[in-house]
């Protein structure tokens, strides 16, 4: 489960973000479909190992991104889903991802 990891980064990075003394109310983020991270999984280890950390209070709030491809035949951008990454417009397979593969924090929430 590479979700451990990752909550695990989490919680570093935001540490090494906010000031020192402050406790962490909210974590937003987005996570793309072709990520690979399963979001419940995730929340699930972001749960266990935030204990003892200013992110104990923490909630962790997740948008999930489509995929959104740009046609190289076509020229369109369309919404794919996973797992046949294709133009929905012509049905090319010659697609650049434009969107998809993220996982980011957007926004912490501190208390003051």
């Amino acid at each position: 489960m590479h979700e451990l990891s990752i909550a695990s980064c989490i919680i570093e990075s935001v540490e090494n973000s906010i000031p020192a003394g402050s406790q962490v109310k909210t974590i937003r983020l987005q996570i793309g479909k072709l990520s690979n991270v399963l979001p419940e999984a995730l929340t699930f280890s972001f749960d266990i190992i935030k204990e003892n950390t200013p992110l104990e209070n923490a909630v962790m709030e997740i948008e999930i991104k489509d995929v959104i491809v740009k046609c190289n035949q076509c020229g369109k951008e369309s919404i794919s889903d996973p797992p046949l990454i294709h133009c929905t417009v012509c049905g090319s397979f010659d697609v650049l991802v434009c969107s998809g593969e993220q996982l980011e924090i957007t926004e912490i929430e501190v208390e003051s």
